[in-house]
């Protein structure tokens, strides 16, 4: 084998788990060729990963394939390149089985949802690796998994990042609720507030409770400016959503509020950041986002609850 090819899609959440899983196949391969194959809008995240030797758009989202139709054309030409294996992170079931047939051994084949495996969903992408990770291996991971390249703009320390929105209402924690935990934080809130405002979240909630002489709102940010953004903040809070992945994996310190979704299955990765549920009081959330600042938080568990 002389080289791995790594297809991921789906949201940005979702499309993250496969960082921990890249990291680990550089670590098992350190002299084979990495590609990752994802959708264009994630292509500077990979950008941003340490040991990924190429990246290409993926042109067939998997995740859009008609179940029952076999293994599309396009796939199969993957297999044209002689010597190299695939890894096809996230498949429906019925699509899953036909590649497994038609590729045999040369294709690692992860199905989706992984709140039915029950497993931490970084876990469940990462245990496509035959053996499985060992615990010395998930220790070796060790945050920041996405660099900040010579080059992008880092913002100036001593800000907070704040996400307030998330995929669905249900998931919000409330950014009324994440200000006044805020006010709670002893230490102040740092030279202000970056409110993170994604395509589905709403800007008018953040500019009812926002200071406007200090805070500024990150609204359509490309992930190259967004990521270096985030990297020198003094803490993150945000709801389940993309952004509190990306936190996990810069290893920011934070908060992190659950709703429905179950934070045993879904919780960011690195362990830096605290899991709690919509039922914790603003001024407890701020005094654990102060904790974390004064270096009183969780360290380093592997995204294990705190």
């Amino acid at each position: 084998m002389q080289s791995i090819l790594v297809r991921r899609g789906g949201a940005l959440g979702d499309f993250l788990a496969v960082v921990p899983l890249i990291h680990l196949l550089r670590l098992r391969f350190p002299g084979i060729r990495i590609t990752v194959q994802c959708p264009a809008r994630h292509m500077p995240l990979m950008r941003m990963i340490d040991g990924v030797d190429g990246i290409d758009e993926d042109a067939l989202p998997l995740w859009e394939c008609s179940p029952g139709r076999g293994v599309p054309e396009q796939i199969r030409e993957l297999w044209s390149v002689r010597d190299r294996a695939i890894v096809f992170a996230g498949l429906s079931s019925d699509l899953a089985v036909a590649v497994r047939s038609h590729f045999g051994d040369r294709a690692c084949v992860m199905e989706p949802l992984p709140g039915e495996s029950g497993k931490w969903v970084y876990r469940h992408v990462a245990g496509i690796l035959v053996p499985p990770p060992t615990e010395a291996e998930w220790e070796s991971l060790t945050p920041p998994l996405l660099r900040v390249r010579s080059g992008m703009s880092v913002s100036e320390p001593g800000r907070f990042v704040v996400h307030a929105g998330a995929g669905s209402s249900d998931k919000k924690w409330g950014a009324g609720r994440m200000r006044e935990a805020l006010g709670c934080v002893g230490a102040g809130v740092g030279s202000g507030v970056d409110w993170i405002v994604g395509p589905a979240d709403s800007r008018d909630e953040v500019l009812a409770v926002m200071d406007r002489d200090r805070d500024r709102i990150l609204e359509g940010l490309p992930f190259e400016c967004l990521i270096p953004t985030m990297s020198g903040a003094a803490a993150f809070l945000g709801n389940d959503s993309g952004p509190a992945h990306l936190a996990g994996l810069l290893g920011l310190k934070g908060v992190v509020l659950f709703g429905p979704s179950d934070p045993l299955i879904w919780r960011p990765f690195g362990g830096t950041l605290v899991v709690r549920g919509f039922d914790a009081a603003p001024e407890a959330v701020g005094a654990l986002i102060e904790r974390g600042m004064r270096g009183c938080g969780p360290g380093r568990s592997g995204g294990a609850l705190n």
